[in-house]
């Protein structure tokens, strides 16, 4: 059955603000025109397929381009003034039943279509380095570390301080300017001002 509204594609088209999501529609439309198909028979699996494997896009804009299509297919499921085209574009000669159960049939498979459960992009994350290159300290190298702030500043507070500051560094691998952070919150927070880290500005 075909349906009036299958070339219009002012219909689809709508003022984004955005340019980019202007862009990703048109290509959109461009695509479903060269496969021979209308903008409401959705298959954004079959685009998704087109913008990874010809358009040779990153999976993060690929996700990008669906999420608009998406998006846009969602404000013409909320507008009735879809199904009245839908309706209108019909044969005169269909009784009224025929004619919700096609619109209805329309409605179901693009919201099919649309659906991120049956449109999944895989993104491959790479680290840039490998695991086996890292440096890594022993344990007795990290023992060592925790065992010098109280070896050379002796059982005080500057001791206790710099041994839970490395502590903090080798169970969690934050970087210094996080360390600053936790400093600044630590003092704003208590009572008591505490001890500075060394070089710390606060």
């Amino acid at each position: 059955m075909e349906l009036i509204i299958q070339n219009d594609d002012n219909y689809f088209m709508t003022t984004y603000a955005d340019r980019s999501k202007r862009h990703r529609l048109k290509k959109y439309l461009t695509w479903m025109a060269s496969s021979g198909h209308s903008w409401w028979q959705c298959n954004l699996a079959a685009y998704r397929d087109y913008l990874l494997h010809e358009q040779g896009l990153a999976a993060a804009s690929v996700t990008n381009h669906l999420a608009t299509m998406r998006s846009r297919y969602h404000e013409i499921l909320r507008d009735n003034g879809f199904r009245q085209k839908m309706y209108a574009s019909l044969p005169d000669e269909m009784g009224s039943a025929d004619k919700k159960a096609h619109v209805d049939e329309i409605t179901i498979q693009i919201r099919n279509g649309i659906d991120p459960h049956n449109v999944k992009v895989k993104q491959i994350k790479k680290q840039d380095v490998a695991d086996s290159e890292h440096r890594r300290l022993t344990i007795k190298q990290a023992n060592d570390l925790l065992s010098a702030p109280l070896a050379v500043n002796g059982n005080n507070l500057r001791g206790l301080r710099d041994t839970a500051i490395i502590s903090l560094f080798l169970c969690t691998g934050i970087r210094v300017a996080e360390l600053y952070i936790i400093c600044y919150l630590i003092q704003f927070t208590t009572k008591h001002k505490a001890t500075k880290c060394k070089g710390c500005l606060l």
